[in-house]
């Protein structure tokens, strides 16, 4: 089994690059993906996802840079499309922290996740 985190529980995961022999189980969860590594930086086919039919965004961004603005919007509403359709998104780098917490925070008044 590999690592991942829920953001938004059943809808929308973070994790840290995948291996190859990862994509088959993540493929059996998740419906959509955003890669957010350059091409060199990937350990495994970024097809491997398209061929198991898992709709792909890839928005590569250089080591310890974040995405621009406009491509944080792009993201959103890719993310929104998905999620609205009954998709479960799954966003990975190449080092996402498998221990991210919850957003929005749970507040002292709201239920326990």
């Amino acid at each position: 089994m590999y690592r991942y985190h829920w953001i938004i529980r059943g809808k929308l995961a973070v994790l840290l690059q995948p291996f190859e022999e990862n994509i088959k189980f993540l493929t059996e969860i998740f419906d959509a993906v955003i890669i957010l590594l350059e091409p060199d930086e990937l350990m495994y086919d970024l097809e491997e996802w398209r061929r198991r039919n898992v709709d792909v965004m890839h928005v590569p961004v250089p080591p310890l840079y974040i995405p621009a603005l406009l491509e944080l919007y792009k993201m959103t509403l890719w993310i929104s499309g998905k999620i609205k359709s009954g998709k479960k998104v799954l966003v990975h780098c190449y080092g996402a922290s498998a221990e991210a917490e919850p957003w929005p925070p749970p507040t002292s008044s709201s239920p326990k996740r």
